[in-house]
């Protein structure tokens, strides 16, 4: 194969017809391997102290992956490293690059070779965040395997998906949820019907007003139990692209406590409405959803609760209507909950698979032989004898003021 590789951002761009050439024939719609992810990763959380390293792999003239790549440095434990991995951000849920399906192990040969051939430039290759189920993943590691080096695997995350067999509407979904699920959703049901009235407003069209979605997203996170956005801006700037686009969904639930409206304990209309109007109303913002959808995958990017209004169990009855949304009306057939395998997903969907780290030390680098020999050795004895708890090991990215003083 002919290897590339890519070293500006403007010639990355420029990839995007054979990105998605190699996506179409491949029938992929997981929004995470899109150009349009990737290039909102490049143009909103870029970091300056990454060096591009792109590889481009063509078979007879004609494209048939694209493996994106940069080099930062990071601190695993106590070294600091230059880390070769995958393009993407605290927020990528899947890792990888693209790859033309059959060619797996030919690109992953070829990869290798070219990644050791400039292994003075890196030290650790830190790939991350790919499903096992990853034929790309499976490909490396046998790579590595006969150039001898010392790598490392090991677990990540869990993640869950809602998956639907063809013709199965969200009513056929919810029948199929547990009655010791469904019962505690309609005592809360009941109890935002008793206490007030609420509505779902989806901002998912051009007319509608997106910084007014947006400061109530914000408002919401903020008053929740989560921790303050390492990126702020991220989420703000992909939802006008992906508003533009046509694929953003950001589901917000208001509500107002007094005399109600609604009777009986039916789900909550979900309208394209004006978001302004609900502050008028006296209507509080509780819980947020914000949702991408690209063909016939719908990911639930974030979502957010206010622990005040806890009680109601917002955060459950917003993620109702939004599964119920993106099934019967954007007809999703995968509704992806991406990273964790928090307690509450699994009522909701189920484990589809494990997302892994590949970690493989640079021949060139002694200290990161060392570091890794030692985790794949040293740490699983300790764990074992029970000296050790933690997760096998951290990894801290710098930022770019503490390089400065290097």
């Amino acid at each position: 194969m002919d290897v590339t590789m890519i070293t500006s951002m403007e010639d990355f761009l420029s990839l995007r017809q054979d990105w998605e050439k190699i996506r179409s024939d491949n029938r992929e719609e997981n929004f995470y391997y899109s150009f349009d992810w990737y290039e909102a990763v490049c143009s909103f959380s870029i970091e300056p102290y990454c060096s591009l390293f792109i590889l481009c792999f063509k078979d007879q003239d004609r494209m048939v992956a694209i493996l994106p790549c940069w080099i930062i440095k990071k601190r695993p434990r106590f070294i600091t490293h230059k880390s070769l991995e995958f393009m993407g951000n605290i927020y990528s849920a899947y890792r990888g690059g693209m790859v033309l399906k059959g060619k797996e192990t030919e690109v992953a040969d070829a990869a290798v070779d070219f990644m050791l051939s400039k292994r003075k430039l890196w030290d650790i290759a830190y790939l991350e965040a790919m499903p096992s189920r990853d034929p790309l993943l499976s490909a490396l590691e046998r790579s590595f395997e006969k150039k001898s080096v010392i790598k490392r695997k090991v677990d990540q995350y869990a993640n869950l998906v809602v998956d639907v067999d063809p013709g199965q509407c969200a009513e056929d979904y919810w029948k199929s949820r547990k009655k010791s699920f469904r019962k505690p959703f309609r005592r809360h049901m009941n109890l935002l019907h008793r206490e007030g009235n609420a509505r779902i407003i989806l901002t998912c069209n051009l007319e509608q007003h997106l910084g007014i979605s947006l400061d109530h997203y914000e408002d919401i996170y903020r008053y929740s139990w989560k921790e303050a956005e390492c990126n702020p801006m991220f989420h703000c700037n992909l939802a006008a692209r992906l508003l533009h686009k046509g694929k953003l969904r950001l589901f917000t639930l208001y509500y107002k406590s007094g005399a109600s409206e609604q009777l009986g304990d039916g789900f909550l209309p979900v309208c394209k409405g004006d978001a302004a109007q609900c502050i008028s109303e006296g209507y509080l913002p509780i819980a947020t959803a914000y949702c991408v959808v690209d063909g016939s995958y719908a990911g639930i990017l974030k979502t957010a609760y206010r622990q005040d209004h806890d009680r109601y169990s917002s955060g459950t009855l917003l993620n109702w209507h939004v599964i119920q949304w993106l099934l019967d009306r954007d007809k999703a057939t995968v509704i992806d909950f991406q990273r964790d395998g928090d307690a509450y997903k699994y009522d909701w969907g189920r484990f589809r698979d494990m997302h892994m780290l590949l970690k493989v030390a640079s021949p060139s680098s002694p200290l990161a032989l060392i570091e890794t020999l030692g985790e794949k050795i040293m740490i699983p004895a300790l764990r074992r004898i029970g000296w050790m708890k933690t997760p096998d090991f951290s990894v801290i990215p710098m930022s770019s003021k503490t390089q400065a003083h290097e």
